[in-house]
């Protein structure tokens, strides 16, 4: 009798599994279905120093990608048929940026040699604007292709917020604005060639956080300013407007790569390879707050929606979040030891992945009090998830890796696992659309059947 219980009980369970499981799939393929195979994609490569390029136009008709030759490929989003392709003369890209006419885009080789603009429509090279000479270039782009933190994806090229001009590196200390309608340069932005190769060298071989040696010169999001962070002592704040020099960023104690402004474009951040962090008032170029230690070595990675808080991750401690303004620790997300720190759309929630904990594939905090809400499991045979990806709805969360790409609900629970994709994901402004890597070169774009 005994024996019969148990083999009941024991079918009971195998049914209700599988049951489970079935009922899982069917639910799933509610939610994403493949839309279109991506059939001339070039997965990203640290190896070969290869960008991958997952990127929707604006109003979501076109999605561009990175092709097997190291073109770039532009698919009508709404067929899957290939509509042109940027020709890189098989170099390569490492940034692009769609006008948000819908009708051109602006690339950026990868020796930093040329800025091109080409017709969306019909692959057309519109103009070439000269970039970097071969020996600042160089140096550039070695550093670039060493890039960590999910530096593996193509970069947005460096265009102001109205699109009428664009920043090019000259050489190691020299940039220009120039005007993308007539190549008139506007300003030159004389920033300081005090530099070393040797010492780039000994920290790209020592820190893994290869991508804080990123050289980098940006506008901010209004387009008023200019600042840049060539990787010596000195950053630079200048005005776009008139070319004025606004400040120069310093006492600093180490060299600074990285520099980046709040989404309002009132302040701006800078931090050394030793993980000190100073923010600084864009309209005076005055220093209001510093935090980080060449001990903790704390590298800023998010700014809040809201303008007011910074978000820092280190090799030794947790995330952190800070007051921008006044530099006070505001709060840490215990036990994160996060290596990717991502807000979600209304900035009430933030998702990071765990440095070491092989059972976190991600987690998902309240932004405004550090509290744990929910954590996305990892399975033994799984790889860390190379980047975080929010739903532009905020209710979904996408963690691709280089073996899978899941997507989860603010539960924590796995709503699907798409099949055979893989890094990079990028979901369409409108969110109906979401695009992924996939193996052996062949990308998905899979249609959202459920919000």
């Amino acid at each position: 009798m005994l024996k019969k219980v148990l083999v009941f009980v024991f079918t009971i369970l195998i049914f209700s599994n599988s049951f489970a499981a079935f009922a899982q799939e069917n639910s799933a393929e509610k939610f994403a279905k493949v839309k279109f195979k991506l059939t001339d994609f070039r997965n990203p490569s640290f190896l070969r120093g290869r960008f991958g390029l997952l990127l929707f136009s604006p109003d979501a008709k076109y999605l561009a990608t990175g092709g097997t030759a190291r073109e770039i490929k532009i698919y009508d989003a709404a067929t899957g048929q290939i509509k042109s392709t940027l020709d890189g003369d098989r170099s390569g890209f490492n940034a692009f940026s769609f006008n948000p006419d819908g009708k051109t885009a602006i690339v950026q080789d990868t020796d930093y040699s040329e800025l091109r603009v080409f017709d969306i429509e019909t692959g057309k090279l519109l103009k070439e604007i000269t970039g970097s000479e071969f020996l600042g270039a160089n140096k550039k782009a070695g550093a670039n292709s060493l890039k960590g933190l999910g530096g593996l994806e193509m970069s947005s090229a460096p265009v102001a917020a109205d699109w009428k001009t664009v920043l090019i590196q000259k050489n190691e200390g020299e940039y220009e604005m120039v005007d993308i309608a007539t190549n008139e340069v506007k300003h030159k932005f004389d920033h300081s060639k005090k530099s070393s190769i040797l010492k780039d060298f000994f920290k790209m071989a020592f820190i893994p956080t290869a991508s804080v040696l990123v050289p980098n010169a940006n506008f901010s999001p209004d387009g008023k300013f200019v600042v840049i962070a060539n990787g010596n002592n000195f950053p630079t704040l200048w005005n776009a407007e008139t070319g004025n020099l606004v400040a120069k960023l310093e006492p600093q104690n180490d060299r600074v790569y990285r520099a980046s402004f709040s989404p309002d474009s009132k302040l701006a951040i800078t931090g050394n390879v030793d993980g000190i962090n100073k923010v600084w008032e864009t309209e005076t170029g005055k220093m209001l707050s510093m935090f980080g230690s060449e001990k903790d070595k704390m590298y800023m990675v998010a700014w809040s929606v809201d303008n007011q808080k910074v978000v820092t991750i280190s090799l030794k401690k947790d995330a952190r979040v800070w007051d921008a303004r006044s530099g006070k620790l505001l709060f840490a997300f215990e036990k994160s030891h996060a290596l990717d720190v991502v807000f979600s759309p209304d900035g009430s929630l933030v998702a990071t992945t765990h440095q070491d904990d092989k059972k976190i594939m991600a987690q998902i905090w309240n932004s405004e009090t550090g509290e744990l809400l929910a954590t996305m499991p990892r399975q033994k045979e799984e790889d860390r998830a190379f980047s975080l990806v929010w739903s532009p709805n905020g209710k979904f969360l996408v963690t691709p890796s280089t073996k899978v790409v899941k997507i989860w609900n603010m539960k924590g629970e796995l709503v699907q696992t798409l099949e055979n994709a893989v890094f990079p994901a990028r979901f369409s402004r409108d969110g109906k659309l979401l695009a992924t890597g996939g193996k052996n070169d062949i990308g998905y774009v899979w249609q959202i059947e459920e919000e």
